[in-house]
């Protein structure tokens, strides 16, 4: 049986005290972005300040960095090499010390990361040293094996979409929930299956987002969701309530625009996202 996500999603957002500020409503760290894909790491930085993150960090490579300093400027853009084009294992130290310090609550790591070998390594030590919240999407999807995920923390939130999937468990979801949820038994995270109707799964047990249309068909679009559920992790929300949320939220926000006849797009999607989130 499979559960339907309702507006009762939205109760899952802490409201902001009288004492709120901007180092306890939330610290993401982003570990995102290469040379030749800089967007996805604006594109999540932004979702993630659209969901009331308190404070975003980005570590990648310098043209990163950049992107991001001229593109957001909220965003502290940490670049933690000058000449590379990627990150790589030989990051990792730096990285580390890095998360340490700014006192992440909660990282986002893949979007437009690349998929080179010292990048895989680099992503597999990361996510076997941190003990933070987690959301691991895209490129960082390719450095993992269900063999892999059975030894990782468990608050971490897996969202891959087909192909990715595909890659990732060895299982093509032609039955879609079946799938799905057999394989949400044999891993202890969260696991996003993205799509027309995305579904989300933990030990066994699904639930349908009945939010979205085809015009989240566009490139950026999952780096926006990353954005959202990473925001949500630093708020110390669940990570199944949190992938439930911020997959219901992308959904209806897309909805939001094709009903008022907007262009959607990753930006103009990051840009509505507010104007759907309860006050």
């Amino acid at each position: 049986m499979v559960t339907l996500l309702t507006d009762a999603v939205f109760q899952h957002i802490p409201k902001r005290g009288p004492e709120s500020h901007k180092g306890n409503v939330g610290r993401v760290g982003i570990v995102a972005g290469s040379s030749m894909m800089t967007g996805a790491a604006v594109l999540c930085a932004r979702a993630a300040f659209a969901m009331g993150a308190g404070q975003v960090y980005v570590f990648s490579v310098a043209d990163v960095a950049r992107a991001i300093q001229g593109q957001v400027p909220e965003v502290i853009a940490i670049s933690l090499d000058t000449d590379s084009d990627f990150l790589r294992l030989g990051h990792l130290s730096q990285l580390l010390a890095f998360i340490g310090q700014h006192q992440i609550d909660a990282m986002i790591i893949g979007p437009g990361l690349g998929r080179h070998l010292s990048t895989q390594y680099l992503v597999q030590r990361l996510l076997g040293l941190l003990e933070l919240p987690l959301v691991v999407d895209a490129d960082a999807l390719f450095s993992l094996s269900k063999g892999l995920l059975k030894a990782l923390p468990t608050e971490m939130v897996l969202t891959p979409h087909t192909g990715e999937f595909r890659h990732l468990f060895d299982r093509y979801p032609s039955d879609r929930e079946e799938v799905v949820r057999a394989v949400s038994q044999e891993i202890p995270q969260v696991l996003v299956l993205k799509g027309l109707h995305s579904l989300i799964a933990h030990h066994g047990h699904v639930t349908e987002n009945p939010t979205g249309n085809p015009g989240l068909a566009n490139a950026g679009t999952g780096d926006v969701l990353s954005g959202l559920i990473g925001a949500l992790l630093a708020k110390g929300i669940a990570p199944l309530h949190a992938a439930q949320l911020g997959v219901y939220l992308h959904g209806k926000t897309a909805d939001f625009m094709l009903e008022n006849r907007m262009t959607i797009s990753a930006s103009t999607l990051v840009d509505s996202i507010p104007k759907v989130i309860p006050s």
